[in-house]
């Protein structure tokens, strides 16, 4: 997925004369933790798209995107992060995105996925941090609700 998240910043540049730029940062152990398909590169559609809609065309586009373990005493979890230089989310972006019934939202999806995916315990936090940022905490050691294993 990530391949495909350069591919499409390949294409985003066709024809611009700055050069937008993807940010990998990913601990190599992570390189081949599995997700739900398109999650990440349904984050940096959403990037470009809410870039380009607002943003000058002198600023280029900056997403990076990071992965690590955190660890605690007690549990391990692994923090995807995406995060991008644009506009961020406006107020009423927000107020879709954390409405339960929300429709046509890709980034309302794909938090329900990861949740689907993972189980209760990964955690979605969507933020604005001089641009839009989306980080999602799962949970390496821990049960799902179906008492199946989410030992990854």
């Amino acid at each position: 997925e990530l391949t495909q998240c350069g591919n499409y910043m390949e294409m985003f540049n066709i024809g611009r004369s700055n050069h937008n730029r993807l940010r990998l940062d990913v601990e190599d152990e992570l390189l081949d933790f599995q997700i739900p398909p398109m999650t990440i590169l349904t984050a940096v559609e959403n990037s470009v798209k809410y870039y380009s809609l607002k943003i000058q065309e002198d600023v280029p586009l900056q997403i990076t995107i990071s992965a690590n373990t955190l660890r605690t005493e007690d549990r391990h979890i692994v923090n995807i992060c995406i995060k991008d230089n644009g506009p961020g989310f406006s107020p009423e972006a927000m107020e879709l995105i954390h409405h339960p019934n929300a429709d046509h939202v890709g980034i309302s999806n794909i938090a329900q996925q990861m949740k689907f995916f993972f189980g209760p315990s990964c955690e979605v936090a969507f933020t604005n941090q001089d641009g839009a940022q989306i980080d999602f905490f799962i949970p390496l050691d821990e049960k799902r609700s179906d008492d199946e294993s989410v030992d990854r």
